[in-house]
C-alpha cells in the first residue's frame, strides 16, 4: 500500500502540522480577520480543554454551502444560515441529552452564531433541566476558503473529539472525511446537492451521534463503513464520495457542473434512482446500492448519439435528456483510467482537477468514512430497553 493510500486510513494530521498550516494562512491572509470570540462559549486552548475528562464531539459548519452557481440556474432548496446556526442548536440539544460533555465548534460568522446563541438560550429556558454541553470555539486563523474546513477538522481529531457532525452539502462532506481517519461523523444536509448527506432532524442526528459518542451504542452496530474513489492525476489526490466525471470544459471557475454537453464520462460510487446530481445519470441505468463493493462507470453522448437515452435530474428542479453508452462496474480496489483529452475533472459535482497537457488519470474505489447511521443507533437503544411489550 502507498503512502497515498494510508493517508485516506490515517487518523488525521498531527497538530503540529495543523499548527504550521495555520501559521502558514496568516501569513497569506495577514490581518484580513480578526479573531474576536463569538458570543458564548470560550476558545479551547491547547491539546483539550480538559483532556481524557470529557466527551466531546465536534461541529462543522460551511456557512457558505448551497451558495453556487447552481442556485441561479436551478431550484434548489435554500438552508440559510439562519437555519445551519438553529440546526447547530439543536444538535446540542441531542448531544447534551445522550450526556456529551463538550462541543468544540469552528469559528463562523455572526449569520449563522446569533440564531444559534439564541435558540440555545430558549432551549435552557424551556428546559431548565436538560443538559446542554459546553461550547468550545475551535483556536484557529479564517480565510473563508476551503482550508478553514480541512484545518478545523483535523484541530478536532487531534483534540480527541469521539464523533463529528457536519452541517454542509456533497463538497464539504468530502474536504471532511479526508481528515477524519476513523473517527465516526454524522453528516447533515445543507448544500445544493445532497446525494451523500442524509436529511434528518438535527435533534434525533444529535441523540443518535451522542450515544455513539459516550459509547451507548458501540460504532460496529451504529456505523457504517462507506466507500469513495480516489482520484490521481500527477501529483493531486482528490476524493468523491459520490461521483466523478469527466469535462471537456478546461477550467474550474465556477466549478459546479450541470450541463450534460460538457460531460465525457461519469463514475458514480453508488447509484440511487432517489438522488440528484451527476450521479442520476448512473442511478438511471445500474444498479450498485450504496454500501456495496462496486460502483459504475457509464460513457455520456449526445442524445442523438446514444444508444440510451435517460432522463436524469442533474440539479434540483433541472430535469434533462442525457445519452449514455458503455456502462461498466468497478469493484472496491479496481482501478480504471480515464480517458486522455483536455478538461477537467470534477468530484461530487465540482470541477476540482484542471487537465491541460492531458494528463493521465485514475480512479480506484477505496474504502471510505465511518459515518454513524441514525436509524441503526437509534434502533440499536431501542434493542437494549430492559422494558417488553405486554400483548392484550
Amino acid at each position: 500500500m502507498s503512502a497515498r493510500e494510508c493517508s485516506w486510513e490515517a487518523r488525521g494530521t498531527r497538530i503540529a502540522s495543523v499548527q504550521r498550516r495555520c501559521n502558514r494562512t496568516r501569513r497569506m491572509v495577514g490581518a484580513a480577520r480578526s479573531r474576536r470570540t463569538p458570543r458564548g462559549g470560550r476558545y479551547a486552548k491547547g491539546k483539550h480543554a480538559r483532556e481524557g475528562a470529557m466527551t466531546s464531539v465536534g461541529i462543522i459548519i460551511n456557512s457558505e454551502s448551497g451558495h453556487d452557481v447552481r442556485r441561479l440556474v436551478s431550484a434548489a432548496t435554500v438552508v440559510d444560515n439562519a437555519e445551519k446556526g438553529a440546526m447547530a442548536a439543536r444538535l446540542m440539544a441531542g448531544l447534551g441529552a445522550a450526556g456529551v460533555e463538550e462541543v468544540l465548534l469552528m469559528p463562523v460568522d455572526g449569520t449563522v452564531t446569533t440564531p444559534m446563541m439564541n435558540l440555545l438560550r430558549t432551549v435552557r429556558l424551556q428546559n431548565p433541566d436538560g443538559m446542554l454541553p459546553e461550547l468550545l470555539w475551535v483556536d484557529m486563523p479564517i480565510t473563508v476558503t476551503a482550508l478553514d474546513t480541512q484545518v478545523a477538522t483535523d484541530l478536532m481529531v487531534a483534540a480527541g473529539v469521539s464523533a463529528l457532525c457536519v452541517l454542509g452539502g456533497d463538497g464539504t462532506q468530502r474536504l471532511v472525511v479526508g481528515h477524519l481517519g476513523d473517527v465516526p461523523f454524522t453528516p447533515l444536509s445543507t448544500g445544493t446537492n445532497n446525494a451523500f448527506p442524509r436529511w434528518v432532524e438535527a435533534t434525533v442526528a444529535g441523540l443518535a451521534t451522542g450515544r455513539i459518542a459516550t459509547g451507548q451504542v458501540p460504532a460496529d452496530m451504529g456505523c457504517v463503513r462507506e466507500h469513495a474513489f480516489a482520484v490521481e492525476c500527477g501529483d493531486r489526490l482528490e476524493h468523491a464520495l459520490v461521483d466523478v466525471a469527466v469535462t471537456r470544459s478546461l477550467f474550474t471557475a465556477t466549478r459546479a457542473v450541470w450541463r450534460p454537453d460538457d460531460i465525457e464520462e461519469v463514475l458514480a460510487v453508488f447509484t440511487d434512482p432517489q438522488t440528484i446530481g451527476l450521479s442520476s445519470i448512473a442511478s438511471a441505468v445500474a444498479s450498485a446500492p450504496r454500501g456495496e463493493p462496486v460502483a459504475v462507470r457509464v460513457a455520456v453522448v449526445q442524445p442523438r448519439d446514444a444508444e440510451c437515452v435517460v432522463t436524469a435530474p442533474i440539479a434540483p428542479g433541472l430535469v434533462m435528456p442525457v445519452g449514455v453508452r458503455d456502462i461498466e462496474l468497478i469493484g472496491l480496489g479496481d482501478s480504471v483510467r480515464l480517458p486522455a483529452g483536455r478538461g477537467a475533472i470534477s468530484v461530487d459535482g465540482e470541477r476540482a482537477i484542471e487537465r491541460p497537457r492531458s494528463a493521465a488519470a485514475t480512479v480506484r474505489l477505496v474504502p471510505g468514512p465511518l459515518r454513524i447511521d441514525v436509524g441503526r443507533v437509534l434502533h440499536a437503544g431501542l434493542d437494549a430497553t430492559s422494558l417488553q411489550p405486554v400483548h392484550s
